[in-house]
C-alpha cells in the first residue's frame, strides 16, 4: 500500500513539474513583403497603423529608387515611405544580405523555392538562398539550372 502511495506522489510531482517547465512555442511572424505593404496600404491603414505593422513583422524587402515611385503609384504614404527610408542603416545590411542570394527571381513564390528560404525582394526581384531566414551563403546572384545562367531583371513583384 505505501508502496502505491509513493508511486502516485511520484507520478503526480512528475506531472506537476513538467507542467510547470513547459514553455509556450514561440510563433514566427513573417516580415512583410512589398506585395502585403501594398494590401495593408490599400485597405486603408494609417500612418500610425502601418508603422506598428512594419515595427512588429519586420520587412522582407528594401526599396531602392526606382521602386519608390511604384509604391508612390500603388498608394503607399508619403509618411510611411519616408519612414522606410529613414532605417537606412538596417536597410543596407539587409540589402546586403538579399542581394547575397542564390535565386533572383521576378515572382514570389512563397517562403521556399528550390528549397531555399525566401531571402526579400530588392530592386524589382525576389531573392530565394542561404540557409535561414535573412542568412546568405554566398553566391553571384544569377539563377543556375542545368549548366547556364539567367539573371533577368524584367517583370515586377507579385
Amino acid at each position: 500500500m505505501r508502496l502505491l502511495a509513493l508511486i502516485a506522489a511520484l507520478v503526480i510531482a512528475v506531472a506537476s513539474t513538467a507542467c510547470a517547465t513547459a514553455q509556450p512555442t514561440p510563433v514566427l511572424v513573417e516580415p512583410l513583403r512589398v506585395d502585403q505593404l501594398q494590401d495593408l496600404s490599400a485597405q486603408g491603414l494609417n500612418d500610425d497603423a502601418l508603422i506598428a505593422v512594419i515595427e512588429q513583422r519586420g520587412v522582407a524587402f528594401v526599396l531602392s529608387q526606382s521602386d519608390l515611385a511604384a509604391q508612390r503609384n500603388a498608394g503607399v504614404s508619403e509618411g510611411v515611405l519616408r519612414y522606410l527610408q529613414g532605417k537606412a542603416a538596417g536597410e543596407q545590411a539587409l540589402r546586403a544580405r538579399i542581394v547575397a542570394g542564390r535565386y533572383p527571381v521576378a515572382t514570389y513564390f512563397g517562403l521556399t523555392y528550390l528549397g531555399y528560404p525566401y531571402l526579400g525582394y530588392y530592386d524589382g526581384l525576389h531573392y530565394y538562398g542561404g540557409r535561414a531566414y535573412y542568412g546568405g551563403s554566398g553566391g553571384h546572384g544569377r539563377v543556375h539550372h542545368g549548366g547556364h545562367s539567367s539573371g533577368h531583371r524584367s517583370g515586377g513583384h507579385h
